[in-house]
């Protein structure tokens, strides 16, 4: 992953992974529906100031 352009909520660790696994089975398209429903624009959104930044988290995301 390079860019966060969707995330969802969810009640427990066991939903996220069955919603994941759910997801990735998808087809491109139906993923650029998910991803355009909510977020057309596409902006990045690890880089939104509701999240810390990755370098502060010492995460490293370069492929």
């Amino acid at each position: 992953m390079h860019r966060l352009m969707w995330f969802g909520n969810g009640g427990s660790m066991e939903e996220a992974i069955r919603r994941g696994k759910q997801i990735k089975k998808w087809n491109r398209q139906g993923t650029i529906d998910l991803i355009e429903r909510d977020h057309p624009e596409w902006r990045d959104l690890a880089l939104d100031p509701v999240f810390e930044p990755l370098e502060r988290r010492g995460v490293d995301w370069a492929p």
